[in-house]
């Protein structure tokens, strides 16, 4: 999540006039910034999507097992061994597991490595989590781990994509993004100012900001 709060009103300005009754978010390990969008615009859909299937057992834990995952926030111990452990642990996970304790323990793993480096504090997490359980249960919710062109290529012409590019992304994985999103009306993108982001949508509509980047279709 690196878009900064003030830059974000200007996204959320952008998302509230744009239509779509579905939202698609294709990248959600670092688009948390969306569900600011949820308080004041309800959709009738939201597919959630990662690649990380971690990350997709994080949220889909948060809606459908809230207090077991609650339960567990509440019980963890923090252990300085554990981010490494739990990361080399998630690194060989394939899917999002069907098992509810598999799938919950996998959610705690996955948000005791978010928080490296952060003070561990279960009450603020819990706050977290029940404000993020009661946006995502006004709509029907999809959860999937599935990669970014997968999804994209899924959608309808006229769902609502919010994309916040993750740093991670290469130099290939951009110009994808890009050809998916060339034949599309209905989406927008926040990235740090980078040179893959500036180069592959020269043919869009990119506004500047402080090292950021808000990247729309150019409307006829």
């Amino acid at each position: 999540m690196f878009a900064a709060k003030y830059f974000y009103k200007r996204v959320e300005s952008y998302l509230q006039q744009m239509e779509g009754s579905r939202l698609i978010i294709p990248f959600m390990h670092t688009s948390t910034d969306i569900l600011l969008t949820l308080r004041s615009r309800k959709f009738e859909y939201v597919w959630v999507n990662d690649a990380d299937p971690a990350v997709a057992s994080l949220w889909r834990t948060i809606l459908v097992h809230p207090r077991k995952f609650t339960s567990k926030i509440s019980k963890y111990m923090p252990n300085q061994y554990d981010v490494a452990y739990f990361s080399a642990e998630l690194s060989s996970l394939k899917r999002i597991p069907s098992d509810v304790e598999e799938l919950t323990d996998t959610a705690l793993k996955k948000l005791i490595i978010m928080q490296d480096g952060d003070i561990w504090n279960p009450q603020t997490l819990l706050r977290y989590v029940r404000s993020a359980n009661a946006l995502l249960k006004k709509q029907a919710c999809r959860f999937t781990s599935w990669d970014f062109e997968t999804v994209l290529n899924d959608r309808t012409l006229d769902d609502l994509t919010y994309i916040e590019l993750p740093p991670s992304l290469d130099k290939a994985d951009v110009w994808r993004l890009s050809d998916c999103l060339y034949p599309c009306k209905n989406w927008i993108v926040v990235s740090q100012d980078n040179e893959h982001a500036r180069t592959f949508f020269r043919w869009a509509n990119v506004e500047y900001g402080k090292d950021q980047l808000i990247i729309r279709p150019y409307i006829d």
